[in-house]
């Protein structure tokens, strides 16, 4: 039951992830108080002298965007019932569609300005998550309608899905520093990865097709999924406990990003986030196509298949899932080992800073995996009071949407700050209307908050030079 355990956790997988990326963090980028600000752009230095954070309530992030929402999938009818519309579904979804969720955990942070202004170190420990999926309309026409919908009967149709998933422990230290008299900021930050779980989808085509007078399924496969860590995941806690701390599947990732202050007013900077690979090696399977491409005739189940739904479900299920198989010709391959590249984002933006608490910002950038790329925009405005409080408002551009609508605020009071930050509000004001959810927050031990931040450069000065 290889292939039944791999569907049923794809499936777990999914919704476990509901409320767990989609372009995260684009508000959380223009935060100055936040020493988190370092996670997407490596070249910023807090204004505070250190910060500490505790295991989990110092950061926690979930970002998730479907293609979907709530109401597009039940409605209330005149009984006060509830009814699924599987017609406003479907008009949904889109072959360019993704379902996409990232989640993160600060196990343990901390950073120190180590030659005050110039140069900052930090290390971190995080738990971290990123799935994409792409389920197919048609797969769901045909299980909802049958073969004669007139959408797929007579056509060629693609019913394979494409998920990529990643689950690992990132354990990074990071440096980033100031030059030309303060205007330039530098940083870099190297990873160990250590991964748990990954499922990497290297090519998927399921093509279906019914022929219009015989009735006769025809199908073409060409499937090549990699996993790790899923096949046998029901004994995982089976392992030795040097296994569930360390899985000895090893990566190593890097962030840069640059800042440049053009003068007292404007600011400019630009990153590339988590450039790396994972070494796979361990409780791997592989799902093949043995014939790529080759075409197969399935004329259905016989009367005794059917006939065992009555008398036993689990083995009608066994006898629909070996058919489906051998219709495919996937084979199992255990134990070898292969690489995968981590999700990866850039990200480019700038600032004016049109009076002494506020600020104007633009970012602009996208995440890439497996040969897609998702764009995404914002624009934000910030007040800050001192360093005591700072509040954000964007606007921000992803998930083929055009109502994100952000916020988030911190909060200092002596050596505590706490925080929040969301890319769209509008997932926890109308959670039935929302396709995404965004959201981080976590509490900061600041080391010294009172410290004096370097001069910004003084275009006067700047000109004079």
């Amino acid at each position: 039951m290889k292939a039944t355990r791999f569907v049923i956790l794809l499936c777990v997988i999914l919704l476990l992830f509901r409320l767990g990326q989609a372009q995260p963090d684009l508000s959380l980028s223009m935060m100055r108080s936040l020493p988190q600000q370092i996670s997407p752009n490596p070249s910023s230095i807090p204004l505070q002298g250190g910060y500490i954070g505790l295991p989990v309530i110092s950061g926690f992030a979930v970002h998730t965007a479907f293609p979907f929402a709530y109401r597009d999938l039940f409605r209330i009818d005149q009984d006060d019932s509830l009814e699924f519309q599987p017609d406003k579904f479907l008009a949904r979804l889109s072959a360019d569609d993704f379902i996409q969720t990232n989640s993160t955990v600060d196990l343990l942070s901390a950073g120190f300005i180590i030659a005050d202004p110039d140069y900052f170190l930090h290390f971190s420990v995080k738990s971290r998550v990123a799935q994409q999926s792409r389920l197919p309309d048609e797969l769901f026409t045909l299980l909802w309608y049958g073969n004669h919908a007139p959408e797929i009967f007579g056509k060629t149709i693609n019913l394979a899905p494409r998920i990529d998933l990643v689950a690992f422990d990132e354990y990074a230290v990071g440096f980033s520093g100031k030059a030309l008299k303060n205007r330039l900021s530098y940083g870099v930050t190297l990873k160990y990865l250590a991964g748990r779980f990954n499922i990497s989808t290297v090519t998927s085509s399921l093509d279906f097709y019914t022929h219009p007078e015989s009735y006769d399924i025809f199908v073409r496969s060409d499937v090549e999924i990699r996993t790790s860590g899923i096949d046998g995941i029901d004994k995982y806690f089976d392992h030795p406990v040097h296994r569930l701390i360390h899985p000895g599947n090893h990566g190593f990732g890097i962030d840069l990003g640059v800042t440049f202050q053009i003068d007292s007013s404007f600011s400019v900077f630009a990153s590339i986030l988590d450039l790396g690979a994972i070494k796979w090696k361990h409780d791997n399977l592989a799902l093949i196509s043995k014939e790529p491409g080759a075409a197969f005739e399935f004329r259905g189940l016989n009367l005794k298949d059917f006939v065992s739904l009555f008398e036993s479900p689990e083995l009608f299920a066994k006898r629909v899932e070996y058919s489906l198989r051998a219709l495919a010709r996937i084979d199992s391959v255990y134990d070898v080992a292969y690489s995968a590249l981590l999700p990866w984002r850039i990200r480019a933006g700038g600032s004016w800073q049109f009076n002494r608490n506020s600020r104007l910002n633009l970012l602009a950038g996208g995440t890439g995996w497996n040969h897609t790329f998702r764009p995404e925009i914002s624009l934000s405005y910030n007040l800050m009071v001192r360093r005591y409080f700072e509040m954000i408002f964007s606007y921000n551009i992803y998930n083929n949407k055009f109502t994100n609508v952000g916020a988030g605020f911190s909060l200092s009071a002596g050596p505590v700050q706490i925080y929040a930050v969301s890319d769209n509000l509008a997932g926890f004001v109308f959670p039935r209307q929302a396709s995404s959810l965004s959201f981080r927050a976590g509490l900061n031990i600041l080391l010294n908050p009172n410290r004096t931040a370097p001069e910004i450069p003084d275009q006067k000065k700047i000109d004079a030079e």
